[in-house]
């Protein structure tokens, strides 16, 4: 492991997340989110290198790109694809966050240990998003207790995406400490 690019590619990632923050913004936002998620793709390339765990998290956001294309849509599909899509942004984060703790724990214990932290959030956050989420598509089917499942899933989904959105400001923080250590 070359500690200067592990330090530069958690730089790049974490400016490629302030950008993509942009996104909000109309028009220009479109522009914030392509150049966000180039930034943070050219960051897990260069990291791909250093841990076999960046390595696998590479793969993930690949598989996450392709499923993001095809996400978004209405109905069983769109609901199948995008629950995809969380899980493999789910193992992208996990293995940036073990890869990252790995990589700071020779130089501090304390910034690996909230490595650890914040892995732990995100994966519990994002795992009961998804388990919600398949909830929701398996009722679904059935008509009113579809009905009744969906706006009580709906709900936990608000909570879940406040703790996640928690985790996500948690997540930046790792980046800039790590790449801080370094």
């Amino acid at each position: 492991m070359d500690r200067q690019k592990v330090k530069s590619g958690l730089g790049l990632m974490f400016w490629g997340n302030i950008v993509a923050l942009f996104a909000v913004i109309p028009i220009l936002g479109v522009i914030a989110a392509l150049v966000g998620g180039i930034m943070e793709l050219i960051a897990i390339v260069n990291l791909r290198k250093q841990s076999e765990n960046y390595n696998n998290a590479f793969w993930f956001t690949i598989a996450g790109i392709v499923l993001g294309l095809f996400a978004g849509g209405d109905g069983l599909w769109g609901t199948a694809i995008s629950i995809l899509h969380g899980l493999a942004t789910l193992g992208a984060t996990y293995y940036i966050c073990t890869a990252t703790e790995e990589c700071v724990s020779i130089v501090s214990y304390e910034v690996a240990d909230y490595c650890h932290s914040v892995c732990n959030w995100y994966v519990t956050c994002m795992v009961i998003s998804l388990a919600i989420s398949v909830v929701m598509l398996v009722f679904s089917i059935i008509p009113i207790l579809g009905f009744i499942v969906a706006a009580i899933g709906s709900l936990a989904l608000i909570v879940v995406a406040i703790f996640q959105l928690i985790a996500s400001i948690r997540f930046l923080i790792m980046l800039w400490k790590c790449q801080g250590v370094l």
